[in-house]
């Protein structure tokens, strides 16, 4: 076994390689890292059944929920006629609870994923590039909400069909957004437990079955096409496509589940629960948003600038390894 001292000169050298790495920096120092290069394997059963079992799983600790509040009023003597009371009246309730159980039973299912032998769910420590990519998303992200509710609300004045889709999602932000629970509870549930259920879901174990059996940017696309259908409306379909391939190249860009995670964090606080804190109107929200948008993009061309630097220092680094290891091999003929 190699020491520590000379793992870490061997991390130097295989930055200069074209290897990206499926684990935290302690396994790399151990030597333990996987080739991200490799091809990718063929389709096989769990490509499928694994996606569909997370899913299977995320609405069945939404039902088990929603069936425990229906007992739970129905002992205390409240006869639901309609569920969808239950969901409206309770959704953040049910959110909070809901994504507790999906957290423990991702995490569960992704410890045996891990077992098998393809590269699973990235684990690596975040840059300083990585954090400033997911910080920048929240601008982009709002940004195209924006464009697209702007969208949607002028073909809602000319087509019948647009209406009733506009006219859907805000009765859906009327009774699910509200912090009826309190904001504390708002918060809990939408800025800190649905981002971490929802990415180890559809980053940590779709995406990572799909890279597995296919080009990342064809498994970005499809689980980003699953993450928006799940999301069940025409309106926050399109904006969430847009947000998991984001989310998806966030998480093979920086080989962390952590950033995505910290991006849709970031994403619901704004979009969510900052103009409910601030109680501002629409004309000063509409400021705020193009001022994040604005410090957003900034920090995206800086996230940009630095990784056009590291990857430059990288080449620098290979080809004096490779001069050196010359020059080496030259002194002992």
């Amino acid at each position: 076994m190699y020491s520590r001292e000379t793992r870490k000169k061997r991390l130097i050298s295989d930055l200069s390689e074209p290897m990206r790495l499926d684990t935290s920096l302690t396994d790399w120092l151990d030597g333990n890292y996987v080739d991200l290069n490799a091809k990718a394997t063929s389709f096989n059963a769990g490509t499928l059944l694994i996606p569909f079992l997370g899913i299977a799983l995320y609405y069945i600790a939404i039902f088990m929920v929603v069936w425990a509040f229906v007992a739970i009023l129905f002992r205390e003597g409240v006869y639901v006629s309609d569920i969808t009371q239950i969901i409206n009246r309770y959704s953040i309730h049910i959110s909070v609870y809901a994504a507790i159980i999906q957290i423990v039973t991702f995490v569960t299912l992704l410890k045996r994923c891990r077992r098998r032998a393809i590269p699973y769910v990235f684990t690596r420590l975040p840059r300083t590039v990585d954090l400033l990519a997911a910080i920048s998303s929240v601008p982009v992200l709002i940004g195209v909400s924006m464009v697209w509710d702007l969208l949607v609300t002028s073909l809602a004045e000319h087509f019948a069909f647009w209406d009733k889709v506009l006219s859907d999602y805000m009765t859906l932000i009327e009774t699910a957004f509200v912090p009826r629970g309190g904001m504390l509870v708002q918060i809990v549930s939408l800025v800190i437990l649905v981002p971490i259920a929802e990415e180890l879901l559809f980053r940590g174990i779709i995406l990572s079955e799909f890279k597995a059996a296919m080009p990342k940017w064809a498994a970005i696309l499809l689980t980003g096409l699953i993450f928006a259908v799940v999301h069940g409306n025409i309106y926050q379909g399109v904006y969430t496509f847009v947000a998991g391939v984001y989310f998806g190249y966030l998480y093979v860009f920086s080989e962390s589940i952590l950033i995505p995670i910290l991006a849709h964090m970031l994403f619901n606080f704004v979009g969510g629960i900052l103009p409910y804190l601030v109680d501002l109107d629409d004309k000063n929200a509409s400021l705020i948003y193009l001022g994040v948008i604005f410090v957003g993009l900034i920090l995206g061309v800086v996230a940009f600038v630095i990784q056009i630097l590291r990857r430059r220092n990288t080449i620098t680094v290979a080809r004096n390894s490779e001069l050196g290891r010359s020059i080496s091999a030259a002194g002992r003929i």
